[in-house]
């Protein structure tokens, strides 16, 4: 039986700074927790719906798609 481990990712990127960044990032990433003894599965996205607030409420605004992105890695 496998044990995942599950990390949000997040990346963080300045004006200019394209894909290969985020790629050093989503590295760099991988190779810390691969160094600590798991091993790389996955990269998965998931779209939650987030309700308005007050304001938007206000105006009728609809819940809005959020997309998240998290790495999965499996016990070595």
């Amino acid at each position: 039986m496998s044990t995942y481990l599950v990390i949000p990712f997040v990346p963080v990127i300045k004006h200019g700074q394209g894909s290969p960044q985020v790629a050093k990032q989503l590295g760099d990433l991988i190779d810390l927790h691969v160094n600590e003894g798991w091993d790389y599965y996955r990269l998965e996205q998931v779209t939650t719906y987030v309700k308005p607030g007050c304001i938007g409420a206000l105006f009728g605004h609809s819940m809005v798609p959020v997309t998240h992105q998290f790495i999965i890695f499996r016990s070595a």
